[in-house]
């Protein structure tokens, strides 16, 4: 490694620091659950971050490994603002120490419906319950594609600055349960799928592949694993 490029190696410890890169396993499966979508993290200090790698003045040394790095910040940026805009603040019990997590609101719950609703009723709460499901999906595509940014600047450390990086600890890991119907309830899956999200070829080449939150919309049904529908204004 060159002398140019060790403040580069200062600016990964920070990244894998501030995004918990080491516990990546354990943190994504949270912001992937459909039914308790959690962000066990630092809300402000991921926006601290995310600024921080989008206003930093790079030394232009290693171009592939700037742009990845501002491509997650993008990213990480994103997801942040969209999930806070149902945030709330919970008691969380999962924690060996009683902690307070911010979470998906679930805000279809209040025109939850019985035998006695209306037909109004009834089509409120179907619309409630479709804005909520379409909401918790973008939160977990852009999940995602954090992952495969931070797959992006693992690759882009090993081809810049340190062919032995993560030598074993690989790329990073998303862990979910897939989805499934209702009436499928007795063949659902029994264990959580285990899968490294990339960018294909095509993707890579690009300087920032996350082309910003509205056109990513549509271009998420194209990626390697996604859980939402095409590009709806809408959930913007």
């Amino acid at each position: 490694m060159s002398s140019g490029n060790a403040p580069y190696v200062g600016l990964i410890k920070d990244w894998e620091e501030a995004y918990r890169l080491l516990g990546w396993d354990a943190f994504i499966p949270f912001l992937l659950d459909r039914n308790d979508q959690r962000f066990p993290s630092s809300l402000e200090r991921w926006e601290a971050m995310s600024k921080r790698f989008l206003q930093f003045e790079w030394a232009g040394q290693l171009p592939a490994l700037e742009a990845a790095l501002k491509n997650f910040a993008r990213i990480a940026q994103d997801l942040v603002a969209v999930f806070k805009r149902h945030a709330v603040m919970s008691e969380d019990d999962d924690f060996i120490v009683r902690a307070r997590v911010w979470t998906t609101e679930k805000f279809h719950r209040p025109f939850m419906v019985n035998s006695d609703s209306s037909a109004v009723e009834e089509a409120r709460f179907a619309q409630v319950m479709a804005d909520h499901r379409r909401h918790v999906d973008l939160v977990r595509d852009l999940a995602l594609e954090l992952t495969r940014a931070a797959n992006l600047v693992i690759d882009r450390v090993r081809e810049g600055l340190n062919t032995h990086y993560r030598e074993k600890n690989g790329h990073v890991p998303v862990v979910y349960w897939p989805d499934f119907k209702l009436e499928d309830w007795r063949s659902r899956p029994r264990s959580p799928t285990t899968m490294v999200v990339q960018y294909s070829r095509e993707e890579r080449d690009l300087a920032h592949p996350y082309p910003g939150l509205e056109e990513f919309l549509a271009q998420r049904v194209q990626r390697d694993l996604h859980f939402g529908a095409a590009w709806n204004r809408r959930e913007l």
